[in-house]
Parts: C-alpha cells; sequence; structure tokens
C-alpha cells in the first residue's frame, strides 16, 4: 500500500534538485541549490545546499560571490566531492550567464565555501589541447568516480548548437589572453559530432540528455537528426575509450571544435520507422542499467500518454514497460544496484521492478502537486527523492521505496 511523500523541508527558500546524481554516498544527504522559480529555469541561485533526509536540516556548504549565480548540483559516487555550474563573477553587458558563459566547479563537503574549477576556457580561435571554449551544463562522474560527462556549447562557434563533452582528471594551463579565460583540473574533450546544417539523416545537429553506459567509456545520448524536413530526436551512442590527457581536438574548416581522433559515434534508434517519439516533457534524460546493457526513455505513441520502455544496446530490441493510465510526467532514475527504475506521475511516485517488471506505487502526494524534475533513488536504493510544489514554495520530499 502507498504511503504518504515525506516533505522533508520546512522554510519558504528555493530549492531545485538536478535530475539525477544528488545524493551522498551514504543516501543520508541530498544536495540542492537555492534558484527560486519552479523550474529552475531562472539561474538566481548563490547556495548550494545539502539536507539530512531524517533530520530536515538544511546546510549551505557553498556560497557564490562577485555576482555569479550557482546551481544543477551533483555528487561524486563515493567521496565527499560534488560538481556544479557556476555563472561568471564580476558579470558584464556583454558576458552574463548563458549557455556559453558556465563553467563546472568542484567542491568538498568536507571543506565548505571552497571550490575549484573543473573546465578551463581558452577563448581562441583554436584553443589549447584540454581547453574548451564555452559553457558545461549538468555535470555527471563516471562511475568509476574519475572522468565527468556534461553538455557543451561554444562561446564563438554555433553557439546554439550542443555538444557532449567528457573531463579527464588533469591540470591545463590557460594563457591570459582574454579576460574570460580560466585554467582548469581536467582535460575536456568534445565527444559528439555535430553539424549546423545536415545533409544526411546520419548527422546531428544537437546532442544532449546523455548516460554513462554503465562502467563503460560509452555513453548514451538524445540527438536531432533532420529527415525529410522534420527534427526527429533519435538515440546515438559514442565510445569515449580512446581519450587520454594526450588526446587534442580536431576542428572542422570553420574551426569548430570536433572530436578528437578515434571517437567514434553511431545510431541506436530510428524511430522514423516507428510511430515512437522521444517525450520532450517532462524532459527527462537517458538512464542506463549498472553493466550498460539496457537503457531506459520515456516514449509516447501518437496522443497517448508517455510511458518508460527499455532499450537493449546490443540487439536495439525495444519493450514497453509501463502501461500507466496519465503516463510517466518525472524525469526517471536507475537504481545502483539494478533492481527498480523511479517514476513518478502528477499525483504519485512509482518503482519498478526490473526483475518482473512489475510496477507498484510506493507513495502519493496529498497535498501540493510533483514537480516534474527529479525522481532520483538513492544508492542504498531504499528511498526516492522528489520535488513537490506547496504553498508556491519547491519542497523536497521522500518516498520510501520498502
Amino acid at each position: 500500500m502507498a504511503t504518504k511523500i515525506r516533505i522533508i523541508t520546512k522554510n519558504h527558500d528555493g530549492r531545485v534538485l538536478t535530475n539525477n546524481n544528488i545524493w551522498t554516498p551514504d543516501s543520508k544527504y541530498l544536495m540542492y541549490d537555492t534558484r527560486s522559480d519552479r523550474l529552475g529555469d531562472i539561474f538566481d541561485g548563490t547556495r548550494i545546499m545539502q539536507v539530512d533526509v531524517e533530520t530536515g536540516e538544511e546546510q549551505c556548504v557553498y556560497l557564490s560571490k562577485h555576482g555569479a549565480g550557482c546551481g544543477v548540483v551533483t555528487t561524486h559516487p563515493f567521496d565527499d566531492r560534488y560538481v556544479f555550474i557556476a555563472g561568471p563573477e564580476n558579470p558584464t553587458s556583454d558576458w552574463t550567464y548563458g549557455p556559453t558563459h558556465r563553467q563546472g566547479m568542484i567542491g568538498q563537503r568536507s571543506t565548505p565555501y571552497t571550490s575549484y574549477p573543473m573546465d578551463a576556457r581558452d577563448l581562441a580561435e583554436r584553443p589549447i589541447a584540454g581547453a574548451l571554449r564555452g559553457g558545461t551544463h549538468v555535470h555527471i562522474w563516471h562511475p568509476k568516480g574519475d572522468w565527468l560527462r556534461s553538455t557543451y556549447n561554444d562561446a564563438r562557434k554555433s553557439p546554439q548548437v550542443r555538444d557532449i563533452a567528457v573531463h579527464i582528471p588533469g591540470t591545463v594551463d590557460v594563457p591570459s589572453t582574454h579576460a574570460r579565460n580560466h585554467s582548469g583540473t581536467y582535460h575536456s574533450f568534445i565527444v559528439t559530432d555535430t553539424v549546423d546544417v545536415p545533409s544526411s539523416p546520419e548527422q546531428i545537429t544537437r546532442a544532449y540528455e546523455e548516460t554513462w553506459l554503465g562502467s563503460t567509456r560509452q555513453l548514451a545520448f538524445m540527438a536531432d537528426t533532420v529527415i525529410q524536413g522534420d527534427v526527429l530526436t533519435d538515440i546515438f551512442l559514442v565510445d569515449a575509450s580512446p581519450l587520454t590527457l594526450a588526446s587534442s581536438h580536431s576542428f572542422d574548416q570553420a574551426n569548430r571544435i570536433k572530436p578528437p581522433a578515434g571517437i567514434t559515434q553511431r545510431r541506436l534508434t530510428r524511430f522514423a520507422d516507428t510511430d515512437l517519439r522521444i517525450v520532450k516533457k517532462p524532459r527527462h534524460w537517458l538512464v542506463a542499467c549498472p553493466d550498460g546493457s539496457t537503457l531506459a526513455v520515456l516514449l509516447q505513441q501518437k496522443s497517448n500518454p508517455p510511458q518508460l520502455y527499455t532499450i537493449d544496446v546490443a540487439t536495439q530490441k525495444l519493450k514497453q514497460r509501463t502501461f500507466i493510465a496519465n503516463g510517466i510526467r518525472t524525469a526517471i532514475s536507475w537504481s545502483k544496484d539494478g533492481g527498480v527504475i523511479a517514476f513518478g506521475t502528477d499525483t504519485a511516485v512509482y518503482a519498478l521492478d526490473t526483475l518482473t517488471w512489475k510496477v507498484r506505487e510506493v507513495a502519493d502526494v496529498q497535498d501540493g502537486t510533483l514537480l516534474p524534475l527529479v525522481c532520483c533513488i538513492s544508492p542504498d536504493a531504499k528511498n526516492i527523492a522528489v520535488q513537490v510544489r506547496e504553498c508556491e514554495t519547491n519542497h523536497i520530499g521522500i518516498a520510501a521505496v520498502r
């Protein structure tokens, strides 16, 4: 029998959870930022916070300065580091927060209020190896805890195009040839091959909402293609395993940054041949089982509500796993032990058992509305974190899995 979602936050401050990787490794705390609006579309947060899921005690671990905003925090899989987006300090009329003007910063919960740059920026026509030229977003550590991934928008070339970047630990020293240049502690590389104007259905114009395929160095991601003039989103794979600290960018004729040599990209799905389409609302990220063999995604058939499907990476076999009357309305997550996929509707949280593929309602909202932002299961697979909108405030709720 489902129970009521337990609201653990009390005051009326802004708070936004990232879609995944928000629990500390011991499953005792959740990390979030303080953006003020309902869905986090306004980047006005100035604090990175943690909340004790048992006591509800909230603590600030990072405070931005010099006019910068901060947000979209995620945690390390086994130590006390966290990574988040920082907007520009001392913003100016020509350099304010936006997709091309942000960076990843790393902090440690054991040393509050300190942080250091993750990715390096070099605003040169051809940036040095390991540095990018724009803004990174939604940084997620690899399950091994070494590499990071993010999305990326370039500040100088085709800023509207979104790519996926991979970041490998190692210092990058950037020359001070531009006021917005900065060094970093990770080497960053674009791994997706995008184009401004596609000339074939195999070319993509945008890469996003990615996931690691288990402990491999492969990523699955959503990608926009153009087929007979229509934009269609499919799932692609990229193998980033050839990357090393010695890797270098390649460049096209317009000096757009391209993947280093050896990076391969391929299509996994062809939804143009079906009546299924990847769901855009709720916004969600692909998730994978722990060994990377299977992906979960939200799809919908014509005007039917969104449902969860799995895709076998090796065979491309697609299987519908849910038949929820009003459809799934939140982001999704896959437990670390592989046994549960979590998702929500407007009013309830569900757990999908990946052994039996049976769906069970675990908790419902009796006051307020479940927001689409997140439905993230804890590392110990005992609790699911959600956002509940109540009295014009975003609260954090906990649903017990068992």
